[in-house]
């Protein structure tokens, strides 16, 4: 039996963003600037869920390219937390907190890099929603992820709670 089984590929539904998509009205109600990089984080606002590593990352990378926002998008217990150490790192103005959101697949397509530091529901979706919408990722290594992400990019993987290799 095990020799005739086989992997099936994960699937998700990919939402197509519309023609009638504004990105600079979209980013404007994200609160992200239209001069500056968008780097999205769609995940529980749970630190352990390697949120404090993409801020630890966001300190180095926006000592280096100032023009850098890091949009976080979910909810959960750490919110706050989170939103006072990016304060307490002196990159609280380049650190954006939206909570839940239905229109992901837009949050997405309005980003120009989508970071999963851990693999949590919806991952692989929104992996297939940017690779969809040529949004580059940068996600820890996880059978799902690989399945997505080898094929389009096999460089796209980072070690989990590695902030220097992920900035």
């Amino acid at each position: 039996l095990a020799a005739r089984a086989s992997l099936v590929p994960p699937a998700a539904e990919v939402r197509p963003v519309t023609a009638a998509f504004d990105l600079a009205r979209k980013r404007r109600t994200l609160g992200l600037r239209s001069e500056t990089a968008a780097v999205g984080v769609i995940s529980p606002a749970v630190a352990e869920l390697g949120l404090a590593t993409v801020l630890e990352a966001a300190v180095a990378i926006t000592r280096d390219f100032p023009n850098v926002e890091f949009l976080f998008v979910g909810d959960g217990p750490d919110q706050e937390a989170l939103a006072q150490a990016a304060h307490d790192r002196g990159i609280g103005g380049a650190v954006i907190f939206r909570g839940a959101r239905a229109d992901v697949p837009e949050i997405i397509a309005s980003l120009n890099a989508l970071v999963i530091p851990r693999e949590v529901s919806g991952s692989v979706g929104y992996a297939l929603q940017a690779v969809a919408t040529e949004v580059p990722v940068l996600a820890v290594r996880t059978p799902a992820l690989a399945a997505v992400l080898e094929p389009v990019d096999p460089e796209a993987f980072v070690p989990p709670d590695d902030a220097p290799a992920l900035a």
